[in-house]
Protein backbone atom coordinates (compact mmCIF):
# COMPACT_ATOMS: atom_id res chain seq x y z
CA UNK A 1 0.00 0.00 0.00
CA UNK A 2 1.51 3.28 -1.07
CA UNK A 3 2.53 6.08 1.26
CA UNK A 4 0.40 8.45 -0.83
CA UNK A 5 -2.71 6.38 -0.21
CA UNK A 6 -2.02 6.27 3.52
CA UNK A 7 -1.51 10.01 3.71
CA UNK A 8 -4.67 10.74 1.74
CA UNK A 9 -6.63 8.46 4.05
CA UNK A 10 -5.31 10.26 7.12
CA UNK A 11 -6.13 13.63 5.53
CA UNK A 12 -9.74 12.56 5.26
CA UNK A 13 -9.73 11.47 8.90
CA UNK A 14 -11.65 8.26 8.29
CA UNK A 15 -12.61 6.30 11.41
CA UNK A 16 -12.69 2.52 11.78
CA UNK A 17 -14.14 0.57 14.70
CA UNK A 18 -13.04 -2.97 15.53
CA UNK A 19 -14.98 -4.82 18.20
CA UNK A 20 -12.86 -7.29 20.13
CA UNK A 21 -9.89 -5.41 18.75
CA UNK A 22 -7.32 -5.97 21.50
CA UNK A 23 -6.24 -9.55 20.81
CA UNK A 24 -5.98 -12.26 18.20
CA UNK A 25 -7.70 -11.46 14.89
CA UNK A 26 -8.98 -8.12 16.16
CA UNK A 27 -5.49 -6.96 17.00
CA UNK A 28 -4.23 -7.81 13.50
CA UNK A 29 -7.19 -5.99 11.95
CA UNK A 30 -6.53 -2.87 14.03
CA UNK A 31 -2.91 -2.86 12.92
CA UNK A 32 -3.81 -3.28 9.25
CA UNK A 33 -6.41 -0.51 9.33
CA UNK A 34 -4.10 1.88 11.13
CA UNK A 35 -1.44 1.18 8.49
CA UNK A 36 -4.06 2.04 5.87
CA UNK A 37 -4.44 5.43 7.53
CA UNK A 38 -7.64 4.98 9.52
CA UNK A 39 -8.18 6.39 12.97
CA UNK A 40 -8.90 3.20 14.90
CA UNK A 41 -11.29 2.60 17.79
CA UNK A 42 -10.04 -0.47 19.65
CA UNK A 43 -12.97 -1.99 21.49
CA UNK A 44 -12.51 -4.55 24.25
CA UNK A 45 -14.51 -6.06 27.07
CA UNK A 46 -11.91 -7.39 29.53
CA UNK A 47 -8.57 -7.09 27.69
CA UNK A 48 -7.67 -3.65 29.02
CA UNK A 49 -3.91 -4.21 29.21
CA UNK A 50 -3.66 -5.60 25.69
CA UNK A 51 -5.85 -2.81 24.30
CA UNK A 52 -3.76 -0.08 25.90
CA UNK A 53 -0.52 -1.67 24.76
CA UNK A 54 -1.84 -1.89 21.21
CA UNK A 55 -3.02 1.73 21.24
CA UNK A 56 0.39 2.87 22.49
CA UNK A 57 2.19 0.84 19.83
CA UNK A 58 0.00 2.28 17.08
CA UNK A 59 0.47 5.81 18.43
CA UNK A 60 4.23 5.30 18.41
CA UNK A 61 3.92 4.46 14.71
CA UNK A 62 2.05 7.70 14.06
CA UNK A 63 -1.53 6.38 14.11
CA UNK A 64 -4.52 7.79 15.97
CA UNK A 65 -5.88 4.90 18.04
CA UNK A 66 -8.14 5.03 21.10
CA UNK A 67 -9.43 2.38 23.50
CA UNK A 68 -13.12 1.87 24.28
CA UNK A 69 -14.45 -0.64 26.82
CA UNK A 70 -17.94 -2.15 26.70
CA UNK A 71 -19.57 -5.45 27.58
CA UNK A 72 -21.49 -5.90 24.34
CA UNK A 73 -23.97 -8.28 25.97
CA UNK A 74 -25.38 -5.42 28.02
CA UNK A 75 -28.60 -4.01 26.52
CA UNK A 76 -27.39 -0.46 25.80
CA UNK A 77 -23.74 -1.23 25.08
CA UNK A 78 -23.87 -0.95 21.27
CA UNK A 79 -25.45 2.50 21.25
CA UNK A 80 -23.23 3.72 24.06
CA UNK A 81 -20.07 2.58 22.29
CA UNK A 82 -21.03 4.37 19.09
CA UNK A 83 -21.88 7.54 21.01
CA UNK A 84 -18.46 7.55 22.67
CA UNK A 85 -16.68 7.04 19.37
CA UNK A 86 -18.70 9.76 17.66
CA UNK A 87 -18.03 12.17 20.51
CA UNK A 88 -14.32 11.47 20.03
CA UNK A 89 -14.03 11.78 16.25
CA UNK A 90 -17.45 12.89 15.00
CA UNK A 91 -17.75 10.35 12.20
CA UNK A 92 -17.84 6.66 11.34
CA UNK A 93 -16.56 5.17 8.10
CA UNK A 94 -15.79 1.50 8.67
CA UNK A 95 -17.22 -0.90 11.23
CA UNK A 96 -15.81 -4.39 11.85
CA UNK A 97 -17.96 -6.82 13.86
CA UNK A 98 -15.18 -9.03 15.15
CA UNK A 99 -16.09 -9.73 18.79
CA UNK A 100 -17.31 -13.31 19.22
CA UNK A 101 -17.45 -16.29 21.55
CA UNK A 102 -16.50 -19.88 20.71
CA UNK A 103 -17.79 -22.75 22.86
CA UNK A 104 -18.40 -26.44 22.14
CA UNK A 105 -21.92 -27.80 22.11
CA UNK A 106 -21.51 -29.39 25.55
CA UNK A 107 -20.74 -26.07 27.28
CA UNK A 108 -23.04 -24.70 29.97
CA UNK A 109 -26.37 -23.42 28.61
CA UNK A 110 -25.60 -19.91 29.87
CA UNK A 111 -22.40 -19.80 27.85
CA UNK A 112 -24.10 -21.09 24.73
CA UNK A 113 -26.86 -18.49 25.06
CA UNK A 114 -24.27 -15.72 25.49
CA UNK A 115 -22.39 -17.00 22.44
CA UNK A 116 -25.47 -16.85 20.26
CA UNK A 117 -26.31 -13.34 21.45
CA UNK A 118 -22.81 -12.02 20.79
CA UNK A 119 -22.30 -13.82 17.49
CA UNK A 120 -25.77 -13.22 16.05
CA UNK A 121 -27.61 -10.38 17.76
CA UNK A 122 -24.86 -7.89 18.60
CA UNK A 123 -23.75 -7.41 14.95
CA UNK A 124 -27.38 -6.71 14.02
CA UNK A 125 -27.65 -4.12 16.79
CA UNK A 126 -24.51 -2.41 15.55
CA UNK A 127 -25.83 -2.49 12.01
CA UNK A 128 -29.01 -0.73 13.07
CA UNK A 129 -27.18 1.74 15.31
CA UNK A 130 -24.46 2.59 12.78
CA UNK A 131 -26.60 2.72 9.66
CA UNK A 132 -27.28 6.46 9.62
CA UNK A 133 -23.65 7.33 10.29
CA UNK A 134 -22.40 5.00 7.58
CA UNK A 135 -24.94 6.57 5.25
CA UNK A 136 -23.35 9.98 5.86
CA UNK A 137 -19.90 8.72 4.86
CA UNK A 138 -20.98 6.03 2.34
CA UNK A 139 -19.16 3.69 4.64
CA UNK A 140 -18.75 -0.03 5.02
CA UNK A 141 -19.52 -2.75 7.55
CA UNK A 142 -17.64 -6.06 7.68
CA UNK A 143 -18.68 -9.08 9.74
CA UNK A 144 -16.06 -11.61 10.79
CA UNK A 145 -17.71 -14.98 10.26
CA UNK A 146 -16.15 -18.46 10.02
CA UNK A 147 -15.84 -21.12 7.34
CA UNK A 148 -17.45 -23.50 9.87
CA UNK A 149 -20.72 -21.75 9.04
CA UNK A 150 -20.74 -23.80 5.83
CA UNK A 151 -19.05 -26.96 7.09
CA UNK A 152 -20.65 -29.44 9.47
CA UNK A 153 -18.75 -30.02 12.71
CA UNK A 154 -19.05 -32.72 15.31
CA UNK A 155 -18.49 -30.55 18.38
CA UNK A 156 -19.41 -26.96 17.47
CA UNK A 157 -22.74 -27.12 15.67
CA UNK A 158 -24.29 -24.33 17.77
CA UNK A 159 -21.33 -22.06 17.10
CA UNK A 160 -21.48 -22.91 13.39
CA UNK A 161 -25.19 -22.07 13.33
CA UNK A 162 -24.52 -18.68 14.92
CA UNK A 163 -21.98 -17.86 12.23
CA UNK A 164 -24.31 -19.12 9.50
CA UNK A 165 -26.94 -16.69 10.76
CA UNK A 166 -24.32 -13.94 10.63
CA UNK A 167 -23.57 -14.76 6.99
CA UNK A 168 -27.27 -14.82 6.12
CA UNK A 169 -27.80 -11.45 7.81
CA UNK A 170 -24.80 -10.01 5.97
CA UNK A 171 -26.54 -10.69 2.66
CA UNK A 172 -29.90 -9.38 3.87
CA UNK A 173 -28.39 -6.18 5.27
CA UNK A 174 -26.33 -5.65 2.12
CA UNK A 175 -29.51 -5.84 0.05
CA UNK A 176 -31.23 -3.31 2.31
CA UNK A 177 -28.41 -0.78 2.38
CA UNK A 178 -26.91 -0.97 -1.11
CA UNK A 179 -29.36 1.65 -2.50
CA UNK A 180 -28.06 4.10 0.12
CA UNK A 181 -24.44 3.46 -0.82
CA UNK A 182 -23.53 1.46 2.30
CA UNK A 183 -21.43 -1.63 1.67
CA UNK A 184 -21.86 -4.76 3.82
CA UNK A 185 -19.56 -7.76 3.47
CA UNK A 186 -18.16 -10.63 5.52
CA UNK A 187 -14.79 -12.28 5.92
CA UNK A 188 -14.89 -15.98 6.80
CA UNK A 189 -11.57 -17.22 8.20
CA UNK A 190 -10.56 -20.84 8.21
CA UNK A 191 -7.81 -22.52 10.19
CA UNK A 192 -6.06 -19.40 11.49
CA UNK A 193 -5.61 -19.80 15.24
CA UNK A 194 -6.12 -23.47 16.16
CA UNK A 195 -6.62 -24.20 19.83
CA UNK A 196 -3.79 -25.83 21.74
CA UNK A 197 -3.54 -29.39 20.44
CA UNK A 198 -0.81 -31.93 19.95
CA UNK A 199 1.09 -31.86 16.69
CA UNK A 200 -0.83 -34.85 15.31
CA UNK A 201 -4.20 -33.18 15.89
CA UNK A 202 -3.07 -29.95 14.23
CA UNK A 203 -1.68 -31.92 11.29
CA UNK A 204 -5.04 -33.68 10.89
CA UNK A 205 -6.80 -30.30 10.72
CA UNK A 206 -4.30 -28.91 8.23
CA UNK A 207 -4.81 -32.00 6.07
CA UNK A 208 -8.44 -30.91 5.55
CA UNK A 209 -7.27 -27.58 4.08
CA UNK A 210 -6.76 -27.78 0.30
CA UNK A 211 -3.71 -25.51 0.51
CA UNK A 212 -2.27 -27.79 3.23
CA UNK A 213 -1.20 -25.05 5.61
CA UNK A 214 -2.39 -22.78 8.37
CA UNK A 215 -3.34 -19.18 7.74
CA UNK A 216 -2.35 -16.20 9.87
CA UNK A 217 -4.20 -13.28 11.49
CA UNK A 218 -2.43 -11.04 8.97
CA UNK A 219 -4.18 -12.92 6.15
CA UNK A 220 -7.57 -12.07 7.64
CA UNK A 221 -6.55 -8.48 8.35
CA UNK A 222 -5.44 -8.00 4.74
CA UNK A 223 -8.85 -9.15 3.53
CA UNK A 224 -10.61 -6.72 5.85
CA UNK A 225 -8.36 -3.87 4.74
CA UNK A 226 -9.14 -4.70 1.10
CA UNK A 227 -12.87 -4.48 1.76
CA UNK A 228 -12.39 -1.08 3.38
CA UNK A 229 -11.40 0.30 -0.02
CA UNK A 230 -13.43 -1.91 -2.38
CA UNK A 231 -16.02 0.74 -3.20
CA UNK A 232 -18.01 -1.40 -5.65
CA UNK A 233 -18.16 -4.57 -3.55
CA UNK A 234 -21.12 -5.42 -1.32
CA UNK A 235 -22.94 -8.56 -0.24
CA UNK A 236 -19.81 -10.69 -0.56
CA UNK A 237 -18.41 -13.46 1.64
CA UNK A 238 -14.63 -13.44 1.35
CA UNK A 239 -13.26 -16.79 2.50
CA UNK A 240 -9.76 -16.67 3.96
CA UNK A 241 -9.43 -20.39 4.53
CA UNK A 242 -6.97 -21.94 2.11
CA UNK A 243 -9.89 -23.37 0.17
CA UNK A 244 -11.55 -25.19 3.06
CA UNK A 245 -15.00 -23.94 2.02
CA UNK A 246 -14.60 -26.03 -1.13
CA UNK A 247 -15.12 -29.21 0.92
CA UNK A 248 -18.39 -31.02 0.19
CA UNK A 249 -21.38 -29.65 2.11
CA UNK A 250 -22.20 -31.69 5.18
CA UNK A 251 -18.73 -33.14 5.65
CA UNK A 252 -18.07 -33.74 9.34
CA UNK A 253 -15.04 -31.92 10.69
CA UNK A 254 -13.98 -32.86 14.26
CA UNK A 255 -13.05 -29.42 15.56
Amino acid sequence: MSAVFKENKRDRGEVAVVTGGAVRLGRAICIALSEAGFRVAIHHNSSARQAEELAQALASAGADARVFQKDLLMPDACGELLEEILSTWGRLDFFVNNAALFYPDDAEPERLAAMRRLNEQVPKRFGAAARDRLLETRGCLVNIADVLALTATTKHKIYAASKKELLDWTIRFAEETAPQGIRVNAVAPGLILPSAKDARAVAALVDKVPMKRLGSPADVASAVAFLSTADYVTGQILFVDGGRHLSPAGREVPV
